[in-house]
């Protein structure tokens, strides 16, 4: 029964909406005649501050954190607006790539969209109620619908260009250039010079409920004679000793899978850290920096880089990202060679302040 009434929704949707939406939607953006609602720029004002808030102020909407400096002279609104506001030209560019390249948005996709809100209408329990839900974010259903298939023209544009088979997709010489040209390569010693990890009676790491290993703090003497042997370690690598060897005898972590080191990129901050990704901007190859916090200390040596055809299985599996970032970088100025050409209504999208506008994390 419940697919049945899903089903005569999603027929309703697509009847009725066809007809009215976008009649009376103001244009906020606009590229060669393919117009970008003010309902898109709601839409994606309201999630994104969702999803910033989330990731960088631990869901919490306030004056202090959009105040915050983000950099000498711009704070978190400024950022925040403005990337919004990149992310919107590239969408409404993206309509008009979709009818310049002839895409089509499939019966089935279309049938889903639909039967994705008809879902919503049937959980929030009337039209009535969901319209009063969308109404927070300046939306109603029709306008709704209009947004998600904007965004399902944008990803088919995605997909067309830079999916698998992309007709801008990434090569394998691409791959290539972009090692050679972005990627690092570090070796490093690692000493627990503030901190142990905890251990049960098995050997097995010991995790907190948020499922980081648990730490068992050194004493002023424990730390003295870590620090001891840090400073031996440093004087025996300066002084030209094995560091392959080092790392054998000395660190605290098995890199014995890594035996060509690891490889880094300036986009790998999430993985590394941003320390240990600047050591392997800074240093010159063989140099020698020591990177710690109040746990941990790593001795890094930098590496030279081996040719992208060396590479093995192992060390190519170090570079699962790099068709993410060679995409990142072509579409980034793919878009911008674009976008100085978009006119946007300055007076309605100014209207729209992130502080004011509702969160958006279910829509």
């Amino acid at each position: 029964m419940k697919r049945s009434i899903l089903l005569i929704l999603c027929i309703c949707l697509s009847f009725s909406l066809f007809a009215c939406t976008g009649a009376n939607e103001k244009t906020i953006m606009s590229y060669k005649g393919a117009k970008a609602s003010e309902s898109l720029y709601s839409y994606w004002m309201s999630t994104y501050k969702s999803n910033f808030l989330y990731y960088y102020n631990d869901g919490i909407d306030s004056d202090e954190f959009w105040d915050t400096l983000i950099s000498d002279d711009q704070t978190y609104e400024e950022y925040v607006v403005n990337w919004i506001d990149t992310e919107l030209q590239y969408r409404t560019v993206a309509l008009w790539l979709f009818d310049e390249y002839k895409l089509t948005l499939s019966d089935e996709k279309i049938l889903e969209i639909d039967a994705d809100i008809a879902e919503k209408i049937e959980y929030a329990g009337s039209r009535e109620q969901i319209n009063t839900d969308l109404a927070k974010l300046g939306m109603n259903i029709d306008m709704l619908r209009s947004v998600y298939i904007a965004n399902a023209k944008y990803d088919a544009v995605y997909e067309y260009l830079y999916g698998t088979g992309g007709k801008e997709a990434p090569t394998d010489k691409e791959r290539a250039e972009y090692y050679n040209n972005n990627y690092y390569c570090l070796k490093y010693i690692t000493i627990y010079s503030g901190a142990n990890l905890k251990t049960d009676e098995n050997g097995n790491y010991v995790y907190d409920e948020d499922g980081q290993i648990e730490l068992i703090k050194l004493t002023e003497e424990e730390k003295a004679v870590k620090q001891q042997l840090i400073d031996t370690v440093v004087a025996g690598v300066e002084a030209g000793g094995d560091f392959d060897e080092y790392i054998k005898e000395f660190s605290e972590v098995d890199y014995s899978d890594y035996p060509d080191g690891f490889f880094v990129s300036e986009n790998d901050y999430s993985r590394f850290g941003s320390d240990i990704v600047k050591a392997a901007t800074e240093l010159k190859v063989n140099e020698i920096r020591t990177v710690s916090d109040e746990n941990v200390t790593y001795i890094i040596k930098k590496c030279a880089l081996p040719e992208y055809n060396t590479l093995t299985a192992n060390n190519k599996n170090q570079l699962e990202k790099i068709d993410e970032y060679i995409v990142r970088e072509k579409y980034t100025q793919k878009f911008d060679a674009y976008t100085k050409d978009i006119v946007i209504n300055d007076e309605l999208k100014d209207s729209y302040n992130i502080r004011e506008v509702s969160e958006n994390s279910y829509f």
